[in-house]
């Protein structure tokens, strides 16, 4: 076995450095000769906030290993076999006393491994959020550890007496209408007050609370991590503005024709739009070239009607939901390059269903950021509503928040008001 052991450990406040040397056992039968890399992760959380560790190593001709902890370790006591295409990836997950919207931290990274001279630098990111939900009805947002979780935090007014008196400093109405996060985990909320459209706050506690925005009701809004900026809409205007909200312009205006904007959505230079005059509308728009390349409508894609509202992109594919569509295409997968369709699914519910496949309104999709597709299941009338957890198109992997019956006892979402 070749040999490396130290071990270098930088930490400040919000993220840290952690430069890690494999070496000691391995767990499976190499079939290789071990060598032992330096392994350099960037931006981990702090150690305070850490609630779990998992490295796992992945590459032809070698079986995985993976080594876990229940804190940030200063070593981890592992060796690779030499090879090409090693896949490694750190997950670190939050503790439960922490409050924050981050439930993982995940870097990656692929690189040859012959030597112990090699060097691999896992960037860290958002791995996973916990699924954070506005509750109109109820003036107020919910976050739920994940969707088994039996209890929420709340942020209200009365729940939190700090951000309330705030709310009344300010005089804005808290009207949760869609929520996105940036790469610090910082919750933005799209208001539906016309006092603010835009609200940030840097947890589920309202801790640091930020309005910004134009003052007409907004209901849409994402974040574009990779530069830093947010795009929301208040219907019939998509406004740009940077994450403290200091520049607001105008992206696109009713000019071009769009009086109804659900759901935005941002990916790799272009927006995505659900619009939904003229029996529905999936736009895709250049934000270089300031121009809308792709609009598609029901007949495009051969179904009787369309009723665009929640849309998100993950892995050059969109996700749309079709609120009120047609059975078994309440949510519909497009791809990103020509928005053509790829799949569907879902039926509509009669009466309170939480069965497989069963949906009384699909609106919107929480935890964007997570593997899984979370979506808000919100009937136009009645008491039934829900959250409904899916591995993929095909709905496998079904469940629900609450698993049985309506969700009035947890949230009402929209429809008294804005259905």
């Amino acid at each position: 076995m070749k040999h490396g052991n130290i071990v270098k450990y930088a930490g400040f406040l919000g993220f840290t450095a952690l430069i890690l040397i494999f070496s000691g056992c391995f767990l499976s039968a190499p079939t290789g000769e071990l060598v032992s890399p330096t392994i350099r992760a960037i931006g981990l959380p702090d150690a305070s906030i850490v609630g779990s560790v998992t490295l796992k190593v992945t590459g032809p001709d070698m079986a995985p290993v993976e080594v876990s902890y229940t804190q940030l370790p200063s070593v981890i006591n592992i060796a690779v076999p030499e090879g090409n295409d090693r896949k490694f990836e750190l997950t670190v997950t939050t503790g439960s006393s922490y409050k924050g919207a981050i439930a993982s931290y995940k870097g990656t990274a692929a690189a040859d491994i012959t030597s112990d001279s090699a060097v691999v630098t896992l960037n860290m990111g958002i791995g996973s959020t916990k699924i954070i939900v506005p509750d109109y009805s109820n003036n107020r947002v919910l976050q739920f550890d994940d969707i088994n979780s039996i209890n929420e935090t709340k942020l209200s007014s009365t729940d939190n007496p700090v951000f309330g008196a705030w709310l009344g400093i300010s005089s804005i109405i808290f009207l949760p209408y869609e929520i996105d996060f940036d790469s610090e985990g910082r919750i933005y909320i799209a208001n539906n007050d016309p006092s603010e459209g835009i609200i940030r706050v840097d947890n589920i506690e309202g801790l640091n609370p930020l309005a910004f925005g134009v003052n007409t009701q907004i209901v849409s809004l994402t974040i574009d991590r990779e530069n830093n900026v947010i795009y929301y809409s208040d219907g019939s205007t998509v406004y740009r503005n940077n994450l403290n909200g200091t520049n607001q312009t105008e992206q696109i205006n009713s000019d071009v024709g769009l009086f109804d904007i659900k759901g935005l959505a941002v990916d790799n230079g272009y927006l995505y739009i659900t619009e939904n005059p003229d029996g529905g509308l999936i736009i895709k728009y250049n934000l270089t070239t300031s121009s809308i390349i792709i609009s598609k409508s029901a007949t495009d894609f051969g179904i009787s009607g369309l009723t665009a509202w929640g849309i998100i992109a993950k892995d050059d594919k969109l996700f749309v939901t079709n609120l009120g569509g047609e059975s078994s295409y309440q949510i519909l997968e497009l791809s990103t390059s020509d928005l053509s369709l790829i799949g569907h699914y879902g039926n509509q519910a009669s009466g309170t269903d939480t069965s497989k496949g069963q949906f009384y309104g699909p609106r919107g999709f929480v935890a964007i950021l997570n593997k899984k597709l979370t979506i808000i299941d919100d009937a136009s009338s009645g008491n039934n509503d829900k959250l409904v957890s899916i591995d993929d198109i095909t709905g496998s992997e079904w469940e629900t928040l609450p698993k049985s019956g309506n969700g009035q006892e947890l949230f009402s979402f929209y429809h008294y008001s804005f259905c």
